[in-house]
């Protein structure tokens, strides 16, 4: 039985036109695919160091409050509370700096958006450390965060 091609000559990709236009395409969907994998490697090393800031955030929470939790509170135990505390600000405070490099690996759309939030947010809690009356209200508010519902 003959084939739907037979007789019909097929296309022959030569040495030249390899070299051409087809060699390019052929380097540009390499590059595409280097460069994906370079994206999901950025990606993953900002929710790794994310989850590692997490982790050392609640961390100093449950050691924060251990502090004051305790019968017969001391001053020294309230002065390791807010030493706790603003040791949670300073995360936030380097967060930024923690995942910039990976975050222009990204290359996302939202890198701005992400940088301008992050940083936002890192003023807030540099301003509540460097303020004159170091005001534990104030740190204690930022670190406590929004709270979250859930709709419905």
């Amino acid at each position: 039985m003959a084939s739907a091609h037979e007789g019909a000559s097929e296309p022959v990709l030569s040495n030249a036109a390899l070299s051409g236009g087809v060699r390019s395409k052929v380097s540009q969907v390499g590059k595409t695919n280097e460069s994906a994998e370079s994206q999901r490697v950025a990606l993953v090393l900002i929710l790794n160091t994310l989850q590692e800031i997490v982790k050392n955030f609640e961390t100093l929470k449950q050691e924060a409050s251990a502090c004051i939790r305790k019968d017969g509170l001391t001053k020294q135990d309230v002065s390791e509370y807010w030493s706790k505390l603003r040791e949670r600000a300073q995360l936030l405070v380097e967060l930024l700096g923690s995942i910039k490099d990976d975050l222009k690996s990204l290359h996302s759309a939202h890198n701005d958006r992400i940088d301008f939030q992050v940083n936002h947010f890192a003023n807030i809690a540099r301003g509540a450390l460097e303020s004159k009356s170091n005001n534990p209200l104030t740190i204690s508010t930022l670190l406590k965060g929004p709270r979250v519902t859930k709709a419905g």
